[in-house]
């Protein structure tokens, strides 16, 4: 198991939309945030907005912190500094009749990469859920 020190970096936005934030979560993803999450809440002026919480690498919270500001309404984040346990994860790649996927597993549980579903649900037209049945008909997980 290995430990490290990250840090969430906060906002609540009630100006913005759902398709906004959801772009705003990609970005900070793309630009090396460890995870990025929004959840609605209800702010203590009576106003309905969403939580926005990036969490990031320490050395990547000052850089991380000003993008989030620059592309979204917010005026101020709150920045917490925390503790990350995480499992040593292994990926392993498997060919299957739909295309390649990533299998990641960790501890007990194993899952197939979303990103991989995802992408063979798009080429072949089908949904997600369609994807992962015929993949899982395919291999031992």
């Amino acid at each position: 198991m290995k430990q490290e020190h990250t840090s969430v970096l906060a906002t609540n936005l009630d100006d913005m939309s759902g398709e906004e934030i959801s772009y705003l979560l990609e970005l900070m993803m793309d630009k090396g945030a460890v995870d990025a999450w929004a959840a609605p809440v209800m702010t203590g002026r009576h106003n309905p907005a969403y939580r926005v919480c990036v969490q990031c690498k320490k050395e990547d919270t000052a850089r991380l912190g000003e993008l989030l500001l620059l592309n979204s309404t917010a005026v101020s984040v709150t920045l917490e500094v925390r503790h990350r346990l995480m499992l040593d994860e292994e990926v392993v790649y498997l060919e299957t009749s739909l295309g390649m996927v990533r299998i990641a597993r960790a501890g007990a549980g194993r899952h197939i990469v979303h990103e991989d579903l995802a992408r063979i649900a798009k080429k072949h037209g089908i949904s997600i859920a369609a994807a992962k049945e015929k993949i899982l008909e395919e291999i031992d997980l």
